[in-house]
């Protein structure tokens, strides 16, 4: 369970480097069943909605088992 630091949902992290990081968990989640998504600890109070928004995108796109 986890895979996303809550680090990576503020803006410390660029969009590209949060894209590259989540795409790789996807990766590796899909290929070995019983994974679940999650942040590692909790979003942090200075996270931007917006990249919560990014990861159910990102869901959608990678997140399909193989």
């Amino acid at each position: 369970m986890g895979g996303i630091p809550g680090s990576y949902f503020t803006a410390n992290v660029s969009d590209t480097e949060f894209d590259r990081h989540v795409k790789h968990v996807l990766s590796v989640m899909t290929t070995k069943p019983k994974y679940v998504l999650g942040v590692a600890d909790q979003v942090p109070p200075d996270a931007q909605e917006r990249r919560v928004r990014r990861v159910a995108e990102l869901v959608e796109e990678f997140g399909t088992y193989q």
